[in-house]
């Protein structure tokens, strides 16, 4: 479990973004805490919900942040990731990446944000959870309110606490918010709550009771094709691989060969408790040198969480991994395309 008092974030892996160079930010200005404030959304400004994101930039010759886009956005459907896109064009401003010393345009960065609103019933304002337990593909089929109609999709954010039994599981949830407005979607998902439980050690169990947490939630028509799919949407990695690894899984045939670099992409079955199962592979660049081979090994200790942060279930759904291998050191780990 991840609290926003502990200073934990997990920012990710790699996105399709990340095929291109990526430097680590190099501030020239930061916004000010009340800058920061200006871009807080209206909504859960006024419920005093906190969020978390991860951004991409690009960064131009002038240090000025372009073509974002949201990573990752804790809890979906609240205004964070406009907020951050919006904060990234105004206020951001960096020095350019450089390449063989000189200033290079275009250099990709991650920043991750935090959002902090004091929660007035909580000590703990938890932004980040790892759950133990969640709702599967069919839950959400079945939670579908008939009330809805012909609409494609509806989403929703519940605000609740950690209930004080050391369960895990949630307790005292209110609708913080839904999309369209008046729909039934936030009751829809009260009916899944007792499906959630967070994963916790009995210390963190201990420390987080009645900690509050907001829980976002995405449902699709299931007469519809997405509402059928089983399709992993921006998963949350709880365990990923070690570099220093997979630069150790390289096959020795594209090293004997003298082939510097290659992609494997690896098919997995997400497995009830995240891990990747009956992994094959998919595609290899170049061919016949055994990256796909290398992929399908190092997806093998990689962990998803059970509920994404965007509110969607991820077992049982099939997904590509793509692992980027290289002798040099900063061998890259993408994240899943779809499958």
């Amino acid at each position: 479990m991840r609290g926003l008092l502990l200073g934990i974030l997990l920012t990710g892996i790699w996105s399709a973004a990340s095929a291109q160079t990526e430097v680590a930010p190099d501030w020239d200005k930061r916004p000010t805490g009340d800058q920061v404030a200006k871009y807080y959304p209206d909504e859960a400004t006024d419920q005093s919900i906190s969020g978390v994101t991860v951004i991409k930039c690009r960064v131009t010759l002038y240090g000025r942040a372009k073509d974002c886009l949201v990573v990752k956005e804790s809890p979906a459907g609240m205004g964070f990731g406009e907020a951050s896109l919006a904060l990234a064009d105004r206020e951001f401003r960096f020095k350019p990446g450089r390449v063989d010393g000189k200033p290079a345009d275009g250099m990709w960065i991650q920043i991750p944000l935090s959002f902090q609103s004091p929660s007035p019933t909580a000590r703990y304002v938890i932004t980040e959870a790892v759950w133990e337990q969640a709702p599967t593909f069919d839950d959400m089929r079945a939670a579908w309110p008939e009330s809805a109609g012909d609409l494609a999709v509806g989403t929703s954010v519940l605000r609740c606490a950690v209930a004080p039994s050391g369960s895990g599981k949630l307790t005292n949830c209110t609708i913080a918010g839904q999309v369209p407005k008046g729909s039934p979607f936030g009751a829809a998902a009260r009916t899944l709550i007792d499906k959630l439980r967070l994963k916790a050690t009995p210390e963190e169990a201990r420390k987080y009771a009645g900690a509050d947490i907001a829980v976002s939630f995405r449902f699709y028509n299931p007469a519809s094709p997405a509402g059928q799919a089983m399709k992993v949407e921006k998963p949350d990695w709880i365990v990923t691989i070690d570099p220093d690894k997979v630069v150790a899984l390289y096959p020795s045939k594209a090293a004997d060969a003298g082939v510097g670099e290659g992609v494997g992409v690896a098919d997995c079955l997400v497995a009830p408790d995240g891990k990747m199962a009956d992994c094959r592979v998919s595609r290899e660049a170049p061919a016949d040198m055994g990256f796909g081979l290398s992929a399908v090994a190092a997806v093998s200790v990689m962990q998803m969480d059970l509920w994404t942060p965007e509110g969607r279930p991820v077992a049982g759904a099939r997904v590509k991994v793509p692992i980027k291998f290289s002798l040099a050191p900063e061998a890259r780990v993408e994240a899943p395309a779809a499958p």
